[in-house]
């Protein structure tokens, strides 16, 4: 016999969880496990009596009454249907406007709303082939040897000797990052030229901006390519993927879901891939549409801001200030309806009737892949967020709001110390260094916003960790998440950290440097003549027909090698 537990007939009966997950743990679901909410109720407009069952095995909603088929038959379905008990739950089925039946379950701590519709979640891609179509697609990498030079250049029959004494290294105590090493320019010998082959996407940055920097993709390409925060990645949905928002989809990839290369004799991996397009999270608007233009803004070393237009030209509806390491993904909304998107797929979503904090709504994503997304909204002024749930994708506000809403994944301990860190967001970095003797301290201090009460909480990778001095590590807290390469990141409570290296190699110059002896300033008359001969043959060879391939990159590999010979031929008469 199925138990059913009348949400709406004894008041006052049953205490709903915070969240789906925590209602399976009801004895009366424990003991009858394939029901776990069995209403009754009858419309405004017609008294009827019906019911209502939603099945946590099966996942599915049966309306069991006859009268609600003829309903369903006349068009008359789409009326909000709500339980008649008051101040215990509330339950609404409207399919007219949801391409998904959602339950709304009301309890004293929490207001749960259920996918009934089971779905899988999108698994994501894994990328085995480079992308080649405008590229090269052959590397110019040499097959067979290069032949001798058939004429060797000329060498002088004399040369003058210059001392290569040790380095004298002075040690200083200042901060070694104030100031920079030059800001003339450079020789005339090298050339420059204002224009770039890569165009400014986006970019509302007047200052140079530094290649390879960790948030290059959002003005390279299409600009959707993923931007790693490590621990968590993000990237412009742009309309496209499981969730074909526009706004900006947060993953996080756990180690269990990479994907292993053959392996070699040794039996390691040749190598490993992270899936990629994972579109857990997303948060947009829902003022962003086909339309939808991308810039970026505030481009330091460690941070800058994507922002997320309606169209060109137009004032951005959602800002995002990116820094690696930031424990939640942050969005800025200035009056924009917030859209929380999803290709992994809601099962449940929950609103805490409690505050982690004065002015914070928090919510809680539980998604059909098993994982819990924590999302905390800091109205500053106007009202509090308030979403409802569309579908299994779709989580809409139909209200201005004014704030910030941040994510971050709970691997399981996190939720305690992320109500506490919520309200609060990194804008940069400060770094700042010193060296006393062979010891060198260097300190990451946030420049962050949002609440002035709160301290930042930030992940940290493991070569931070081991170098952290022992004020930083103790504000560790063992929080950890995955990242894509760099081991497993460790959350840290501080709004500074401070890392210290020992033992550092100061006398290292251009010459071969040894750890044990140091810096090699003779060698014999034999290795001399040596090393003299092969760099002759080397600078003999036809550098320019080497050094003209079809990819710029290889070109300057090329180019690179010949860099040693041209030092060291100079040098062997020297040492």
């Amino acid at each position: 016999m199925i138990w059913l537990l009348l949400l709406t007939v004894l008041q006052g009966a049953v205490s709903l969880e915070d969240s789906e997950s925590e209602a399976r743990r009801h004895p009366h679901y424990q003991a009858h496990p394939s029901v776990w909410a069995t209403t009754h109720w009858h419309s405004h407009h017609h008294p009827q009596k019906r019911s209502l069952e939603y099945d946590l095995t099966t996942r599915t909603t049966t309306i069991t009454s006859s009268e609600c088929d003829e309903d369903r038959d006349s068009g008359r379905s789409g009326q909000v249907i709500t339980a008649s008990s008051p101040g215990l739950t509330s339950l609404t089925y409207d399919p007219l406007t949801s391409t998904a039946s959602v339950i709304t379950v009301a309890g004293p701590s929490a207001l749960v709303q259920i996918l009934v519709d089971e779905k899988q979640p999108a698994p994501g891609t894994v990328q085995s082939t480079l992308e080649t179509e405008g590229h090269v697609s052959t590397l110019p990498i040499l097959t067979s040897f290069i032949s001798s030079p058939t004429s060797l250049i000329s060498t002088p029959s004399t040369t003058s000797v210059i001392s290569t004494p040790a380095p004298t290294v002075k040690m200083i105590s200042r901060d070694i990052f104030a100031d920079p090493i030059a800001t003339d320019s450079p020789p005339e010998a090298i050339g420059s030229r204002s224009d770039h082959p890569a165009p400014r996407l986006g970019i509302e940055h007047t200052a140079p901006i530094q290649t390879n920097k960790f948030y290059s993709n959002f003005f390279l390409g299409g600009q959707n390519a993923p931007t790693y925060l490590l621990p968590y990645s993000v990237a412009w949905a742009k309309g496209k993927g499981a969730s074909g928002s526009w706004g900006l989809a947060v993953s996080h990839i756990t180690a269990d879901q990479r994907v292993f290369g053959p392996k070699t004799s040794t039996g390691a991996a040749q190598y490993y891939i992270n899936p990629v397009g994972i579109h857990s999270l997303v948060i947009s608007a829902k003022e962003l549409g086909s339309e939808t233009a991308l810039t970026s803004d505030q481009l330091t070393d460690f941070s800058a801001r994507i922002n997320l237009h309606p169209s060109s030209g137009a004032a951005p509806s959602v800002r995002f200030p990116l820094v690696q390491g930031s424990t939640f993904v942050t969005a800025i909304f200035d009056g924009a309806r917030p859209l929380i998107q999803t290709g992994v797929f809601f099962r449940t979503v929950t609103r805490s009737n409690r505050e982690p904090k004065p002015g914070i709504t928090k919510f809680k994503f539980y998604l059909e892949d098993g994982t819990t997304w924590l999302l905390y909204a800091h109205h500053t002024r106007g009202d509090p967020l308030s979403l409802e749930v569309v579908n299994n994708g779709v989580a809409q506000s139909n209200a201005s709001f004014f704030g910030t809403i941040q994510v971050a994944k709970d691997p399981g301990n996190g939720e305690i110390l992320y109500d506490l860190a919520c309200g609060v967001y990194p804008l940069g970095v400060e770094l700042t260094g010193s060296v006393a003797e062979t010891t060198g301290s260097y300190t990451f201090k946030f420049q962050k916003s949002g609440m002035s009460n709160a301290t930042l909480t930030m992940f940290a990778l493991p070569h931070h960790q081991s170098s952290f001095d022992a004020i930083t590590r103790a504000k560790m807290t063992g929080i950890q998440l995955d990242t894509p390469t760099k081991g497993s990141a460790n959350l840290v409570v501080a709004d500074s950290w401070t890392m210290v290296e020992a033992d550092l190699p100061v006398g290292v110059a251009f010459l071969p440097w040894l750890a044990k002896t140091g810096s090699l300033n003779k060698v014999s008359s034999s290795v001399k003549a040596f090393i003299h001969n092969i760099t002759i043959q080397e600078l003999s060879q036809n550098m320019i027909v080497q050094s003209d391939q079809d990819s710029m990159y290889f070109a300057g590999k090329v180019g690179k090698s010949y860099h040693p010979s041209v030092f060291i031929s100079g040098l062997t008469w020297c040492i």
